[in-house]
């Protein structure tokens, strides 16, 4: 020991399983290469608990399949609590399917797969949907997903799926309803509901965070007819979002499907609504209204893009359709961001309907477009009169200042 503190302590000095935890962080091609560095280096790369598998880490596809094969021969796979492989499948489905069933094993805690097109149907290990120990499973894969006959993720707390077209009604429904006990965030990224014929209803009782986006693919090309077709809302499915732990919910895409919050979302706080519907305006408003319907009275923080707000208007003489309002404008609205302002009449009736309804009001912040012309001659003219005109508006809030930027 005395001899020891007079050389300095090594890293060849360190417990196997510090060594190990050291090699686990660095790519698995750079941990196999450790094997030279000692007698004692040579075989502890292969208990680590962490193995990532990546094509693009590699100079061809069959290298990459070639490496694969070698890493599984000698690796101890009952050891791995952290996997992950990004692999373009192709026709390579059996090879995939062997290397999954050689790797998921009843102790995994995180799986991360990109499984890119598969030509056919993928078949994960049991051990993957029964899994007491699995907390975080990332699945992304242009493909019919296979629900096994029993799923049920005991510990899974963050599930994100991309890509994956969904079965059938039955499956799908029991997979959202009842599979997930743990669940506490849920992101959901370009699936597929084509399959599914009635409402699903996502209810998972500690979800608290729930992200979803659907964007198409924009090929300027693109005829009319196909145009016409993408905006039938008939071709969505319909999803009810039922939990009593959600925080956070947010929206970004084209409206494929139809989603709607349940009473029962009570807690959340913090809703981000990002909308482009091409020309449908009036749909992307209906769209968010429902959406706000739920939320009107429990949301803290709100951010609308201005394509969903375009579809949210008010004609002159229905002013009187929109009372009652919502009790959060009298009792928590303390500050609204306006974006992009141009100063038309339109944004001009809004802000000042604002003022005058929301009586807790402390600022209100209005962003100038940047690309609006406000550097001509008279633009600055234009900015100091929009300024004293909205100055005039009466205010429900004595203390609510203005600022324009």
């Amino acid at each position: 020991m005395e001899e020891q503190s007079k050389r300095g302590l090594s890293i060849s000095d360190l417990h196997d399983c510090i060594v190990q935890e050291i090699i686990s962080v660095i790519p698995i091609k750079e941990a196999v290469r450790t094997s030279v560095l000692s007698k004692k280096w040579e075989h502890l790369w292969k208990n680590i608990s962490k193995l990532d598998l990546e094509e693009e880490a590699h100079e061809n596809r069959e290298q990459f399949k070639d490496f694969i094969e070698k890493i599984l021969m000698v690796f101890n796979t009952s050891g791995i609590r952290k996997f992950s492989l990004s692999f373009e499948v192709g026709e390579d489905v059996a090879e995939v399917n062997k290397w999954l069933s050689r790797v998921i094993n009843p102790n995994i805690e995180e799986v991360t797969l990109d499984l890119g097109k598969p030509d056919q149907q993928l078949f994960f290990h049991e051990h993957l949907f029964i899994s007491r120990t699995l907390t975080k499973l990332k699945l992304s894969m242009e493909h019919v997903i296979e629900f096994p006959s029993s799923i049920h993720f005991r510990s899974l707390k963050i599930l994100s799926m991309t890509d994956v077209i969904f079965p059938d009604t039955s499956s799908t429904q029991i997979f959202f309803s009842t599979s997930c006990p743990s669940l506490e965030e849920l992101t959901l990224v370009n699936c597929n509901w084509e399959n599914v014929r009635e409402v699903i209803i996502i209810s998972c009782p500690l979800l608290q965070k729930l992200v979803i986006e659907e964007w198409g693919d924009h090929d300027e090309d693109e005829d009319e007819d196909e145009d016409d077709e993408n905006d039938d809302p008939a071709r969505g499915c319909r999803i009810v979002i039922n939990g009593s732990n959600i925080t956070t919910f947010s929206y970004g895409g084209e409206l494929r499907n139809d989603y709607s919050l349940s009473h029962s979302t009570s807690s959340v706080t913090d809703v981000s609504i990002t909308v482009y519907r091409g020309g449908n305006n009036w749909e992307a408003g209906y769209f968010v209204f429902n959406l706000l319907t739920a939320l009107a009275n429990i949301v803290e923080k709100l951010k609308i893009t201005d394509y969903a707000f375009q579809g949210v208007y008010l004609p002159k003489d229905c002013e009187n359709y929109i009372f009652p309002l919502p009790c959060c404008f009298g009792t928590y609205l303390k500050t609204i961001k306006i974006y992009y302002f141009y100063g038309n009449e339109a944004e001009l009736n809004a802000i000042k309907f604002l003022l005058q309804e929301a009586s807790v009001l402390e600022t209100l912040y209005v962003y100038i477009d940047e690309e609006h012309d406000y550097d001509s001659p008279t633009g600055e003219d234009t900015l100091e009169e929009i300024y004293e005109q909205i100055m005039q508006y009466p205010r429900a809030s004595k203390d609510c200042e203005l600022e324009l930027e």
